[in-house]
């Protein structure tokens, strides 16, 4: 009886320590099994703080995504399709939501598992598969092709009006002597065009734009005229017994009056002045040279004497014996010919005339600047990705083995034909290239014409 009493308290002793080691096992599991969601929940917190700056980025993606979604509902099913709309209703809290319900999670995941190549709960195919939609469809234009061409086009017209009105300048701003043109280049990058609308619209149509376009063109270009008075200086070649024009001509004689220091003694050439023949011109910007003969109301003078006094816009000071006759000359225009005893056949003449100037000036912005200063900080993250990728929407292959995109002469859009003049479409886009570069088809087809 007591060996089996010893017995039942050695299995009772047994029992309690198998017990002690379970419930000790069971506590262990637990303190394990919440350390590692404490470490999930804090790996999800930190890759929630990276992701943070990419929140415009995955919203689009989750747009996009759904989208095609949408379009393949009847083929998922009715199950799909609620879960879908479900998704696209809440937008933005998706990510939210998946964490606060993660059996929701599952379902969905599994759901939608057709198109995401079955997605599981940290797996790193489905991350790294996740990552690459998540690039892709981030940096993509969300904008139909159409939205896309409109707002293109309508820039394009702009430019081409803008050049256009520039062409025609002489004949809407008529009376001017001459027109001097200032220009800068009237062009922009397209991708950067849709970039910058794709980033602060997100998904737009054309009628949304309008008006964003033609501020940003305001901005971009600024035309100003202005029409001013100038003295030119002109030299020209005049052969003999041709005109030099009217000039204006003033009187002078040998007197303090007239010459100062000077009077009474020879002319600037040393030979003394006589009336009837000696002429003078201004020192600092003569008419004609020295020893020129002329010809003014049938006499003939020579270019011995110089002054000052272009100022008065005198070309000829006459010379006079008294003063009396030189002060009753005043300010007289003659024409004046160029004499047949000169010694050589032509002289440059110099004229200064008054002359009215219309001056034409553009002046045009950076793009890519003055898009950055119009956006926000998340705004210009996406515009920095969609200038990168290009909205993924080139569809051809390279037609050539460089980078093209700074060759390009023409785009497609409006302009003015560099031959015609016109102010017409032009349907496509050209790239300079050297001669016997090698272009490869963008495109599979079949070849129709060959002109």
């Amino acid at each position: 009886g007591a060996h089996k009493l010893e017995e039942s308290g050695e299995g009772v002793y047994r029992l309690e320590q198998r017990s002690a080691r379970r419930r000790k096992q069971r506590a262990f599991r637990k303190r394990s099994r919440l350390e590692r969601q404490e470490e999930k929940q804090t790996q999800a917190a930190a890759r929630q703080e990276q992701k943070k700056l990419k929140k415009q980025i995955q919203k689009q993606q989750i747009k996009r995504d759904y989208a095609k979604a949408k379009r393949s509902e009847q083929t998922v099913g009715t199950a799909t399709k609620g879960t879908i709309d479900y998704i696209k209703k809440i937008g933005g809290k998706v990510t939210n939501f998946f964490k606060e319900n993660r059996k929701v999670y599952i379902s969905v995941a599994v759901l939608i598992g057709l198109m995401f190549l079955i997605i599981t709960n940290v797996t790193s195919c489905s991350a790294v598969f996740l990552q690459n939609v998540i690039t892709y469809t981030g940096t993509s234009y969300l904008s139909s092709d159409q939205a896309i061409r409109e707002a293109e086009l309508y820039y394009t017209q702009l430019e081409a009006n803008l050049q256009e009105r520039i062409n025609n300048m002489e004949s809407e701003e008529p009376g001017h002597e001459e027109y001097r043109y200032n220009i800068g280049p009237i062009e922009h990058d397209p991708f950067i065009l849709i970039s910058y609308l794709s980033a602060k619209y997100e998904e737009f149509t054309f009628e949304q734009v309008k008006p964003e376009l033609d501020a940003l063109f305001a901005e971009q270009y600024h035309l100003t005229t202005e029409a001013v008075n100038e003295t030119v200086t002109e030299t020209a070649t005049v052969r003999v017994g041709e005109s030099l024009g009217q000039v204006v001509t003033s009187g002078y004689c040998n007197c303090p009056i007239c010459c100062g220091i000077w009077s009474g003694g020879p002319t600037a050439s040393g030979a003394y002045p006589t009336a009837n023949h000696t002429l003078a011109v201004d020192a600092s910007n003569p008419f004609v040279p020295m020893e020129t003969k002329v010809v003014m109301n049938g006499v003939e003078y020579t270019v011995e004497d110089t002054g000052a006094f272009a100022r008065y816009g005198v070309q000829f000071d006459v010379y006079y014996d008294s003063h009396a006759a030189a002060s009753a000359h005043g300010h007289q225009t003659w024409e004046c010919y160029l004499a047949d005893d000169n010694g050589s056949n032509e002289v440059e003449v110099t004229r200064i005339r008054d002359v009215d100037t219309l001056n034409v000036t553009l002046t045009s912005g950076n793009l890519m600047s003055i898009c950055q200063d119009r956006l926000g900080f998340f705004q210009k993250e996406l515009f920095s990705a969609y200038n990168d990728t290009k909205g993924n929407l080139q569809m051809f292959a390279t037609p050539v083995d460089f980078n093209w995109y700074s060759s390009v002469t023409s785009y497609y859009g409006y302009r003015i034909h560099p031959i015609s003049g016109a102010n017409q479409l032009h349907n496509g886009m050209d790239i300079g290239a050297p001669e016997g570069t090698k272009v490869m088809a963008g495109l599979t087809g079949t070849v129709t014409t060959s002109a």
